[in-house]
């Protein structure tokens, strides 16, 4: 939402339900919303605009407290449901690792340095946890699992791995049962 001039707000959460439902009206079929989501804040800060300069151009970014982002992805979630999305996948997986950060793309694009679901040390940020939830009600209702959330595929997060990060795996697609 905050890189559109028509939404009300950097969360408003109605920018990417209308999205979905007006490229599927266009479309005349469902659609995967892709790369939604947003930069966060550290723990416990409020939300801000960030603000600096690169090749004598000012660049603003909107970082949002993660309980703020949070509540968005919640409420964006429940409405992509409701205009009959197939699938949503936010941007992006995990934080970088402070080391990382003089390095392109963090170098100079500084808001994707926080734009994971995990932070560098691996732990969950409160908007991971509201699509683990959601997955899992969305499995208990549309019979995907054994009504617990884990239907063999999602909900799998492996060990630490190269910069700190985490990654979600499907061992079965892999063929592989024990790793």
């Amino acid at each position: 939402p905050q890189y559109v001039d028509w939404g009300r707000e950097p969360l408003d959460p109605a920018v990417v339900p209308f999205a979905c439902a007006l490229t599927s009206t266009l479309a005349g079929r469902p659609v995967l919303i892709e790369e939604f989501g947003g930069c966060t804040a550290e723990p416990g800060a409020s939300s801000f605009w960030w603000e600096w300069d690169l090749d004598g151009r000012r660049q603003r970014q909107f970082l949002a407290a993660e309980e703020e982002l949070a509540a968005y992805v919640e409420t964006v979630l429940s409405n992509l449901v409701r205009t009959g999305a197939t699938g949503a996948m936010l941007w992006c997986f995990a934080d970088y690792d402070r080391a990382l950060w003089d390095q392109p793309p963090c170098d100079t694009a500084r808001h994707e340095r926080f734009c994971g679901l995990l932070r560098p040390d691996g732990t969950l940020k409160p908007h991971a946890e509201v699509v683990r939830l959601h997955d899992q009600r969305d499995a208990a209702v549309d019979g995907g699992g054994n009504g617990d959330g884990d239907d063999g595929v999602h909900n799998r997060l492996d060990p630490p791995i190269a910069g700190g990060h985490r990654r979600q795996r499907d061992r079965h697609d892999l063929g592989r049962e024990d790793e």
